[in-house]
């Protein structure tokens, strides 16, 4: 026997029956999918309706959407029409997202913004807020234009955003703030690839993580990391380049773990000084500015593993000359 839902809640009034019916409705409604077919011709901003496929709502794909731009599409995000929270948006291809000279690309609080393949970003920084996701896995670059007074790159503090970093360049230059270029006021940025650049300041605030893993590369200026701030090192082969040595004072201070393990001393690190050529990452310093840079140490094998190779050694020898008799 079927019994309808409204009849097993007693007393319901009218206003509270259309309520109900609301939130059922809501929960059924699927996330809508957008494709960027640049429909609306000359003007490619993206809340311009005419530009997806299907024609999209006011303000262009909103909260709980799928937006896709692929092909060589530049889409513009201008002050009238900011990307809307919630949304979940993937460049695809050689696409590219493009904010004015003079403004941050904000990725907005719950929304999802994914760079794959070459894709490439022109802001002049880049802001997330609340519990915002930013991917980056192009081989591409976001490369800053314009002056930016605020640090190029920034995270609202109390939020609880997300970034992944694997492949790409991030050329954070022409700043005019007084000191800062990467800002960390809170959130996890995992690093697996690609190179972070900035001729200014990198700052952890004190609820954020810095995970520099894989095969990336950081350089900056000189860096500030408040109590609480996580420098965790990820593996081997990733390698963090500064201007100012700065390595021993902040493992004092608690800042610098290995594999997630707290650091108490200089131990697993290589430090050495190197000379780098600013102009292969969009900096002007020159070909052979002097840098610190700080690596993990590879682990040296240990004697019972020597002895096991020469044991195996040993016995791939004998089989081949068995082999040969």
């Amino acid at each position: 026997m079927k019994t309808h839902i409204l009849k097993t809640i007693p007393h319901l009034q009218p206003l509270q029956i259309a309520l109900v019916v609301s939130v059922f409705a809501t929960q059924l409604v699927p996330a809508a999918s957008y494709v960027w077919d640049a429909g609306g011709g000359a003007n490619t901003a993206y809340n311009t309706v005419a530009n997806w496929d299907p024609t999209a709502p006011t303000g262009g794909p909103g909260n709980g959407d799928i937006a896709t731009v692929g092909g060589t599409y530049a889409v513009g995000i201008t002050t009238a029409g900011m990307i809307p929270s919630g949304v979940n948006l993937t460049l695809n291809d050689s696409s590219s997202l493009v904010r004015n000279s003079t403004a941050f690309f904000t990725v907005p609080t719950a929304a999802v913004i994914t760079f794959n393949n070459s894709s490439t970003l022109k802001s002049s920084g880049i802001s997330l807020g609340g519990n915002a996701t930013l991917n980056w896995n192009s081989a591409g670059s976001w490369t800053t234009v314009g002056a930016s007074t605020p640090a190029n790159f920034a995270t609202t503090a109390g939020g609880s955003q997300v970034i992944s970093m694997s492949a790409g360049l991030w050329s954070l230059v022409g700043n005019t703030h007084a000191t800062d270029s990467f800002t960390m006021n809170a959130g996890t940025f995992n690093m697996s690839g690609g190179v972070i650049f900035s001729d200014k300041r990198f700052t952890l605030g004190a609820t954020s993580t810095f995970n520099l893993g894989g095969s990336s590369s950081v350089y900056m200026n000189s860096d500030f990391m408040a109590p609480g701030a996580k420098m965790n090192f990820v593996g081997t082969d990733s390698a963090y380049y500064t201007k100012s040595d700065f390595l021993t004072t902040r493992i004092t201070a608690g800042r610098i773990y290995v594999d997630g393990v707290l650091q108490s001393d200089d131990s697993k690190f290589d430090r050495e000084t190197v000379l780098v050529d600013e102009a292969l990452f969009g900096g002007t310093g020159g070909s052979a500015v002097s840098y610190f840079k700080y690596s993990i140490v590879v682990p040296e094998p240990s004697g019972l593993a020597l002895a096991v190779m020469g044991l195996v050694a040993g016995a791939l020898r004998r089989r081949r000359h068995s082999s040969h008799c």
